[in-house]
């Protein structure tokens, strides 16, 4: 599992597993990341549309996919 979020207030993460929550958004990501993941592949491809669909999937709305990647 990536390794999630730290405070930003100190050097170590907030919780005692050193993880916190992904936010909304980088769960969007990972769970098309995770759908095309190949092991030794260099490159991911995926369809905007599919960003579009697993935010509906999870209740969130989101005019502007390209959003996504400037969030988190």
């Amino acid at each position: 599992m990536p390794k999630r979020k730290q405070n930003r207030d100190s050097d170590q993460d907030t919780d005692s597993n050193e993880t916190q929550d992904l936010s909304q958004y980088d769960e969007v990501i990972l769970e098309v990341f995770l759908n095309h993941y190949r092991e030794g592949a260099d490159r991911l491809v995926f369809r905007k549309d599919e960003l579009a669909e697993t935010c509906r999937k999870r209740g969130i709305t989101i005019r502007n996919i390209p959003d996504i990647y400037r969030r988190g």
